[in-house]
């Protein structure tokens, strides 16, 4: 067996070597559907077993999420698509048979001691042009799988894989001989100090029990919207997770628990040390669109809140709306950390908000900041990766904010209640009509009922 090779998709995507164009919010794999664009679309070429893997992969997971077993829930009783080596277990990624010709000398006795390092040789040396596109390629792949699949809760950041070979060989006269080899590349599920599975859901039946708490979870949430427009669902979900939820109130990369990660800290209502961070925010965000069949992505980049600001790695979301284009939602950033409340925030800190719901990419976010330069889309990956890789670059977000009157959801004139918030999102009220709301208002430019109105 080679050598395990780890990836954290987290670190991996905070490598920012490589930017997308400024509003970039996709990047397509050529006849996608706007509406089917998923982070595998992106690269156009992927070698085609990959993207059997990827498939495969979303279906287990599916079959995990309708009450079936396999090596992804269950890996210890699940041998149909693993390989056990002593504890360590493996499913495969790749299998290739090669048969290939070794010399050697003929003056050399043909023990198994003598030939075994001769045999092996020539193997690595012809399987090293296989390894070539897995080197490029496979942390992009463990990226999309993490990202397309979120509803893959008890799965964690972390993919390894490494590489293998079993073979026989025939020896023929005059220092000749022949080697059938079949070439393994391995996705580890469970080994001695790794789980692909993250805590506390590490056995069969704890990942059972989670499905059974996350459907119900998720149906608590839908079963609360009330019968609305698409505006009207993309701010209950914004609601719904900044009043029940509190950012990790000690998070720390390297010592957090997993689970802040992972969507089902958000879509059970989390505060304190097991808050989601970003990534359970936008992931239970994607999950809930989905389930409403509303076209969302997760999207990353290093994101920032002011020009000065150096930035951090950010998880959010874009998603579509009945006009046809896509906005920008930062349901983390619309419920924010606030000092003084102590270690375990409220869940309801009162300054929940919706500054960063549906934007656009000219909209401004702070003095002399647009959001595209706030939350510029970017994939970070290694230079040397990305030149090897052909990606179809489109511009997918929207110039400007959903405006809810534009686009009929709402009708100014008659609009019986108006919630104003400045352009920072802070909630200056909520007044009987719009012309209560303007008349009250100092002049300036303001977002009321997600329309921008200039005083």
């Amino acid at each position: 067996m080679g050598e395990l090779h780890t990836i954290d998709v987290r670190e991996f995507a905070a490598s920012f070597s490589w930017e997308a164009p400024q509003g970039s919010a996709i990047l397509t794999r050529g006849t996608a559907a706007p509406d089917d664009i998923r982070w595998i679309d992106r690269i156009r070429n992927l070698p085609d077993y990959m993207h059997t893997f990827y498939d495969n992969y979303g279906v287990k997971v599916h079959q995990v999420l309708n009450g079936g077993s396999n090596y992804l829930s269950d890996p210890e009783g699940d041998n149909t698509d693993t390989k056990n080596y002593g504890g360590t277990i493996f499913t495969t990624l790749r299998k290739v048979d090669r048969t290939i010709d070794f010399t050697y000398p003929t003056d050399m006795s043909t023990t198994q001691e003598n030939l075994d390092p001769i045999v092996n040789a020539a193997i690595l040396d012809d399987s090293n042009p296989l390894n070539d596109d897995i080197y490029t390629f496979m942390p992009y792949l463990f990226l999309c799988m993490n990202y397309d699949f979120p509803e893959a809760f008890w799965i964690g950041n972390g993919y390894v894989w490494t590489t293998s070979y079993d073979y026989y060989y025939q020896v023929k006269p005059a220092g000749k001989g022949t080697i059938n080899y079949t070439y393994y590349v391995l996705y580890l599920i469970k080994g001695n100090d790794f789980d692909c599975r993250i805590e506390p859901f590490t056995t069969a039946q704890a990942v059972q029990e989670g499905v059974a708490e996350y459907k119900d979870a998720i149906d608590a949430i839908l079963d609360g919207m009330p019968n609305t427009t698409r505006y009207g669902q993309i701010r209950y979900l914004n609601e719904w997770l900044t009043k029940h939820n509190a950012y990790c109130s000690n998070y720390n990369p390297s010592t957090a628990p997993k689970i802040v990660w992972s969507p089902i800290s958000a879509l059970r209502g989390t505060n304190g040390t097991e808050g989601p961070v970003c990534e359970g925010y936008s992931r239970a965000f994607k999950i809930l669109c989905d389930r409403l069949d509303i076209p969302c992505i997760i999207a990353i980049g290093n994101a920032k809140g002011s020009v000065d600001s150096p930035g951090e790695s950010h998880m959010w979301n874009e998603v579509k709306m009945n006009d046809g284009q896509w906005y920008a939602v930062d349901v983390t950033w619309n419920d924010p950390m606030v000092g003084g409340l102590g270690d375990v925030q409220p869940k309801v800190s009162g300054y929940e908000n919706e500054k960063w719901l549906l934007l656009g990419k000219n909209d401004i976010v702070d003095t002399d900041l647009t959001f595209a330069q706030s939350h510029p889309n970017s994939a970070g990956f290694d230079q040397q990766q990305t030149t090897l890789w052909d990606f179809d670059e489109s511009t997918l977000i929207a110039d400007s904010r959903f405006d809810v009157f534009i686009n009929g959801v709402a009708s100014a004139p008659a609009i019986e209640s108006a919630t104003v918030y400045s352009l920072l999102g802070v909630n200056l009220g909520t007044f009987p009509s719009m012309d209560a709301a303007l008349s009250t208002l100092e002049p300036g430019i303001y977002i009321i009922n997600g329309h921008k109105f200039a005083k």
